[in-house]
């Protein structure tokens, strides 16, 4: 089933794909790069009306940033604390580098995680 944007959506894409780049824009919107440009081409052709003006890059990247606020509501969970995790193993892996064997290192590691 196709998707269906409203007019001011394909509007904002269309300013934002013309300060960053169409690729960029339809990663960062998340939509694909085939329909940010056929709104482009249409907006060359005179059938898209965007109006006056375009954004500014200051305003272009406070766009992007907000769409990306937008788009962390799709989704509610993160790897945070994966990766976080990963990153404390890293630190005692590189403090641990005068253990004798391996044990004394995974032991270090579930003391520190617990």
């Amino acid at each position: 089933m196709a998707r269906k944007y409203d007019h001011e959506y394909k509007v904002q894409a269309v300013k934002l794909a013309k300060e960053i780049g169409g690729a960029k824009a339809a990663k960062d919107l998340g939509i694909p790069e085939g329909t940010i440009h056929t709104w482009l081409k249409a907006v060359r052709a005179g059938n898209l009306d965007i109006g006056e003006g375009s954004h500014t890059p200051a305003s272009a990247m406070s766009l992007s940033e907000e769409i990306t606020m937008l788009r962390k509501f799709d989704c509610s969970y993160t790897n945070g604390y994966t990766e976080g995790t990963n990153n404390a193993i890293k630190v005692i892996k590189r403090n641990a580098f005068g253990y004798r064997n391996f044990d004394n290192f995974r032991n270090r590691i579930f003391l520190s995680l617990t």
